[in-house]
């Protein structure tokens, strides 16, 4: 499966900044794969001590909005998930994870920091640090005009550490942000869900209280 970010030169490389190597090739030729640390959920790699990881295999089948769903990992990466799937943006309050996770099944890298930022300096500092990084990322030629790629950044309160990134099926978490193990993930896994596709989802923020719990 060719990566979305690589099928199209004129408009993949709109926006790149800082992260211009990221694309690397043209019409129909997808970059190699690159090298990963160990997704065994213990080796702590670079100077966030970012940890790799993967699921056990948890299904992926639509469950009633807003029901309770037990995951394996934390964060998830996989598993059962509602019906309607989040909008690929910023969030500034936590949404139901059911939401977030079928963005991620589409083929989409979710952000999440379970730090505080309006309390903790350093973590709106790196919060910063992930939305200059975001913001840098190319356009995605597959998805609807308005969305330039399929990302979120979530609050996500329970997380146990200040960062992490998702895809389908593979997650890291780690002390801070580390730019060049997050772009090992979205080189690797970004657009690689068996449900690859590009379509606005909805913004859930203000839903039913206790939604997912």
């Amino acid at each position: 499966m060719k990566h979305p970010f690589l099928r199209r030169c004129s408009r993949a490389l709109v926006g790149l900044g800082a992260l211009a190597g990221l694309v690397s090739a043209c019409e129909g030729e997808r970059s190699p794969k690159v090298p990963m640390p160990p997704e065994d959920g213990v080796t702590k790699t670079g100077p966030c001590d970012t940890v790799f990881g993967v699921p056990s295999d948890e299904g992926g089948f639509h469950v009633a909005e807003c029901s309770p769903i037990t995951y394996s990992t934390n964060p998830p990466s996989a598993g059962h998930h509602y019906a309607a799937w989040a909008a690929f943006q910023e969030y500034a309050e936590p949404i139901p994870t059911g939401y977030w996770l079928h963005s991620v099944e589409h083929g989409a890298i979710a952000f999440l920091y379970g730090c505080d930022p309006k309390a903790d300096p350093a973590c709106a500092s790196m919060l910063d640090e992930v939305r200059t990084y975001r913001n840098g990322l190319p356009m995605d030629p597959d998805c609807e005009p308005e969305v330039k790629n399929r990302t979120l950044i979530v609050p996500y309160p329970t997380l146990g550490v200040a960062f992490a990134a998702v895809a389908w099926g593979h997650y890291l978490r780690a002390d801070c942000f580390d730019a060049s193990l997050v772009t090992a993930l979205i080189e690797n896994f970004y657009g690689q869900s068996y449900e690859d596709t590009c379509v606005q989802g909805f913004d859930p923020t203000g839903g039913p209280e206790n939604c997912g719990e």
